[in-house]
């Protein structure tokens, strides 16, 4: 039997000799985005399973590699994104924001960047409306009345958004939050402009960012 390890995609098997993934699930169709490589993983070529890579030869590697931004840095994602557009701020995957052409075909249904959204690299949270707030208050709690409940008036409020991409890191430890696994391997990445030897990148536009590295501010 091969072994097994537990992933966002859900229980996947490799072979111990190869390192190999199987693209198929336990008891699930096989995995059709982008996984992140954890551990003794991290930066091998993977023909099965779809990794935030180039594709090649024997790696399946990611479809949107072409207009990524991220892809001076392997393996950082795929990740979260925050973006907005009139008024509205949302969360997406990576791949679901950036898009590769083809014929000036988008080659996905999924392309928010291609729609008008716009990337936040400001901040890490987004504005859900819910009674969270009443809850925080103690106004709200698991004994609370289906009629206290609905009598309390749901307020926006600002949710963290967990596994954002490097553009947030900066931010993220500034204010304590947990970086993604692959924030170990660009420690550099999550260093503020005025510390960093090596500059995260700026994401510009929805096509992508600029890749220039700077050195450290006299």
């Amino acid at each position: 039997m091969s072994p097994k390890f537990d992933l966002e995609a859900g229980w996947l098997s490799f072979d111990p000799n190869t390192m190999q993934i199987s693209p198929r699930r336990d008891g699930g169709k096989p995995v059709s985005h982008p996984i992140s490589l954890p551990g003794k993983f991290w930066g091998t070529k993977q023909a099965g399973v779809p990794t935030c890579s180039e594709p090649g030869h024997g790696n399946k590697g990611c479809s949107k590699w072409a207009g990524c931004p991220m892809k001076q840095f392997p393996h950082v994602g795929p990740g979260t994104v925050i973006m907005k557009m009139r008024g509205s701020v949302s969360a997406s995957n990576c791949y679901d924001y950036f898009e590769s052409t083809v014929g000036g075909r988008p080659t996905s249904q999924l392309h928010h960047g291609m729609d008008g959204w716009k990337l936040d690299t400001t901040r890490t949270t987004i504005d859900v409306l819910g009674r969270t707030a009443a809850i925080e208050k103690g106004k709200l709690d698991v004994e609370s009345s289906r009629q206290a409940v609905l009598g309390s008036k749901p307020q926006v409020w600002q949710m963290e958004v967990g596994g954002l991409l490097p553009p947030w890191w900066p931010m993220m430890k500034k204010k304590g939050l947990p970086l993604p696994d692959s924030a170990e391997h660009y420690p550099e990445l999550a260093d503020d402009d005025s510390d960093a030897q090596v500059q995260s990148p700026k994401i510009t536009r929805a096509e992508g960012i600029s890749t220039k590295r700077r050195g450290r501010r006299s």
